[in-house]
C-alpha cells in the first residue's frame, strides 16, 4: 500500500481580532483593531510566549502595488530599533504571514497604552476653546517631538506622517 503525500499548504490567516499566527517561532493573537490609515492597519496583539501586549502594523495589500512602497515599509520596520530616544516607538520584529488575499508583511512594536495627542486635544480647552493646550504643556510636547525628530534626522530617517494621531504618550496625561 502506498501512502499518498499531499503538497504542503500554508495555514492562511485572516487579519482580524481573534486570529492567531506564528512567525519565526513566536505566536501572536490579534486582540483588537486600533486603527487604519493609508499604509495599513494596526492591531493590539498578545505575544503568547511572553504574555506581553504588542502592537502590530500590517502593510495594506494596495500599498504593495506602488513602486518602492514595500521598501519604505521595510525601512520603517528596521530603522526605529536604531534609536535610543525615549520619544521614539521601539520596533521589535518584522513578520510575514500568509492570508487568503496574499502574503502580508508587518512589524511588531511595543504597545503604548493610553492617549495620543489627538485624544489630548479633544479634551483640553483654554477658556471656551476646545483643542488648545496650555502654552507650557504645548511647549513640553513640542520639545519632545523635536528631540525625536532630531535623532531621526541624524540617522537619515524622515517621519512622513507626523500628526496628532501618531504622537502617543508613554505616560497617561
Amino acid at each position: 500500500m502506498f501512502h499518498e503525500f499531499k503538497e504542503y499548504q500554508p495555514t492562511l490567516v485572516r487579519i482580524e481580532p481573534g486570529a492567531e499566527f506564528q512567525d519565526k517561532g513566536k505566536t501572536y493573537q490579534l486582540q483588537q483593531k486600533l486603527g487604519e490609515g493609508g499604509w495599513g492597519s494596526v492591531y493590539q496583539a498578545l505575544d503568547k510566549q511572553t504574555g506581553m501586549t504588542r502592537a502590530i502594523k500590517f502593510m495594506s495589500l494596495g500599498m504593495r502595488a506602488y513602486k518602492g512602497m514595500e521598501e519604505r515599509f521595510e525601512r520603517e520596520v528596521a530603522v526605529p530599533g536604531q534609536f535610543s530616544s525615549p520619544f521614539i516607538l521601539n520596533s521589535i520584529d518584522r513578520i510575514e504571514i500568509d492570508t487568503p488575499d496574499g502574503k502580508r508583511i508587518g512589524f511588531v512594536t511595543e504597545f503604548l497604552k493610553g492617549k495620543n495627542l489627538r485624544t489630548e486635544l479633544d479634551v483640553h480647552r483654554v477658556g471656551d476653546v476646545l483643542g488648545i493646550l496650555e502654552p507650557e504643556l504645548a511647549c513640553e510636547y513640542i520639545a519632545e517631538v523635536a528631540l525625536a525628530l532630531a535623532e531621526m534626522s541624524e540617522k537619515g530617517f524622515a517621519h512622513r506622517d507626523l500628526k496628532p494621531d501618531n504622537i502617543s504618550f508613554r505616560r497617561n496625561v
